[in-house]
């Protein structure tokens, strides 16, 4: 993997107060300088990070010990249709800025 872009990217917070912090963020790639294609990437690559860490936070996930590979599956299926009916339903709150 050759090394072709460092990317900064500055995110800007606010909480349910209406505080605001801003937060830079670094990345290290091996895509060629392409703001738009770039900015995709880090955006999914930050919904899938918001995914894993709802499941991990709403239901526990990482202290899951099932060993059965099976019921490992299912349950992982099952955490993730139940975590899209939340979205869905607005019970759980998310905000998508990409």
């Amino acid at each position: 993997m050759d090394l072709k872009t460092i990317v900064m990217t500055k995110n800007t917070l606010t909480k349910p107060d209406g505080t605001t912090s801003v937060q830079s963020r670094y990345f290290i790639s091996s895509l060629p300088l392409d703001v738009k294609k770039i900015a995709r990437v880090i955006c999914g690559h930050w919904l899938v990070e918001s995914a894993h860490w709802h499941l991990d936070v709403t239901f526990g996930e990482d202290a899951n010990r099932t060993l059965e590979k099976t019921a490992a599956f299912n349950l992982n299926i099952l955490r993730k249709l139940v975590l899209n009916f939340l979205k869905n339903s607005g019970s759980l709150r998310v905000q998508r800025s990409c």
